[in-house]
């Protein structure tokens, strides 16, 4: 096993958000780490003999429906002992409950910030709606969180999945990060959870992802 480990760590199992393509089984939706868990999970890896460096990447559902107070404790945890493994934190939201106290608590501990984003508000809007509650642009609100991220001084990244609703659209979805200045990480869509559901229908396949992938190479397809 290599020295130096990224760990996810799902916090929750529970979103406020019902992205169409969410790969988290509807029956375990209810499902949440208790802290004490998450401080035993920071002990093992911090007091281990094995490991040189942890990134600890704090994931759900949604990670910040644990509230401030979770975070804080996960942060006394790290800092409770000395360590000789270094140990860096992540955290992928979907910024909904990124208010200015949540991002001025993980700017400081220099907890890095990833969103998520499908390419334009059209496309983002229809595969990543809210779970209730009123109508609200969830591609505004990643990018007003992006301007707020980039107004500390860090440059905002997001993760695209590309699924049957960007998948023909490679330029415009590079379009739409670059002109938002926001950097890219691309997932292909996983056929599980409610993706995997009847009615879904954005699943893709290895050829349409390889073809996003290399758009010049759609283009001389398109042409012979």
């Amino acid at each position: 096993m290599n020295r130096e480990i990224t760990l996810i760590v799902k916090v929750t199992n529970a979103c406020n958000m019902a992205c169409r393509y969410c790969f988290i089984e509807p029956s375990v939706f209810h499902k949440t780490m208790v802290n004490e868990t998450a401080r035993r999970v920071v002990r093992v890896f911090l007091d281990s003999d094995r490991f040189e460096s942890v990134h600890f990447v704090w994931h759900g559902g949604e990670p910040l429906l644990r509230g401030r107070r979770f975070f804080e404790d996960i942060l006394r945890e790290q800092r409770r002992e000395r360590t000789r493994v270094a140990y860096t934190n992540a955290i992928q939201t979907n910024a909904t409950l990124l208010d200015d106290e949540m991002l001025a608590l993980l700017v400081q501990n220099e907890i890095a910030i990833g969103f998520s984003m499908d390419g334009t508000k059209s496309v983002t809007d229809a595969s990543r709606p809210m779970r209730k509650g009123p109508l609200i642009s969830t591609h505004k609100i990643t990018l007003d969180a992006a301007d707020r991220l980039r107004a500390h001084g860090h440059a905002p990244g997001a993760i695209v999945v590309i699924n049957r609703a960007n998948v023909n659209n490679p330029e415009q979805v590079y379009r739409e990060f670059k002109d938002r200045a926001i950097d890219m990480k691309v997932n292909p869509l996983a056929r599980s959870g409610l993706a995997a559901t009847p009615g879904a229908a954005l699943d893709i396949s290895a050829e349409e992802y390889g073809q996003f992938m290399t758009p010049h190479l759609r283009c001389v397809v398109r042409r012979s």
